[in-house]
């Protein structure tokens, strides 16, 4: 079956009960061609109905979505895209410090250039002033934990992507948003993690004669989540303890 993953997205958005995609829905149809893919594989008809053979794998992608749901191993996670990160609302600001080149969208800061896709701007002179204060609040930070990408979660196919960070013993928990920690693992392989344990502070990610203050090559704030998401990711960690003492 040569789908691509917007179709699977677009199938994944089924609705089981009617047995129906709604292919006027742009937020469940998001490629107009994948209308066309799921019909030559036989997934769905014209009219958008689901096949016998449809309706057997929007089951199965469902099944599938909820182990997702509850979190797996980072290592599980295969698919990957750094230029996903031109879709951030932004905007993406750019600026220049110590004659080296920066960019941010306010939630997420990064050494080097932006992609074409960002559409990024100079930003205002505020902007720029603000952003040596921030570097040097982050290079200040005290009592760090260095911390990991461990494991992986998404609500829904073609969604929010969380990438876990924990520390070695498992009880710090920090999720990041996919697309940022994406960019930073393509741009700086050897990159590393540090936190606070404080909800809500900047996770510091430093690489070596990379970066500004004391290595500091990028910032990414924690996603806010629901309480729920938390918890079961955390009930999804423990489980995993339980499994390898085994």
């Amino acid at each position: 079956m040569d789908l691509k993953f917007e179709d699977w997205v677009c199938l994944s958005r089924a609705n089981l009960e009617t047995k129906k995609i709604d292919l006027g829905n742009r937020l469940v149809v998001i490629d107009t061609d994948s209308i066309l893919r799921l019909e030559a594989a036989g997934i769905i008809d014209s009219k958008g109905n689901l096949t016998e053979a449809g309706l057997k794998s929007a089951t199965q992608l469902g099944e599938k979505i909820k182990v997702l749901r509850r979190g797996v191993s980072i290592d599980k996670r295969k698919r990957t895209d750094h230029k996903k990160v031109c879709d951030s609302p932004g905007p993406w600001l750019t600026g220049s410090y110590h004659e080296k080149d920066y960019m941010s969208d306010g939630h997420f800061f990064i050494y080097g250039k932006p992609y074409a896709a960002m559409n990024a701007k100079k930003g205002s002179a505020e902007f720029r002033k603000h952003i040596p204060t921030m570097l040097s609040k982050v290079a200040g930070m005290t009592s760090l934990i260095k911390v990991e990408a461990a494991y992986w979660q998404l609500q829904t196919l073609g969604g929010l992507e969380i990438v876990w960070l924990m520390d070695a013993q498992r009880t710090l928990m920090v999720p990041v948003q996919g697309m940022y920690y994406d960019l930073i693992i393509k741009k700086f392989p050897s990159a590393e993690f540090f936190v606070i344990d404080k909800p809500g502070t900047p996770v510091k990610i430093e690489v070596e004669k990379k970066g500004f203050h004391k290595d500091v090559a990028a910032v990414v704030m924690p996603v806010e989540l629901e309480d729920a998401v938390e918890r079961v990711m955390m009930q999804t960690v423990r489980e995993e303890e339980k499994k390898n003492a085994a």
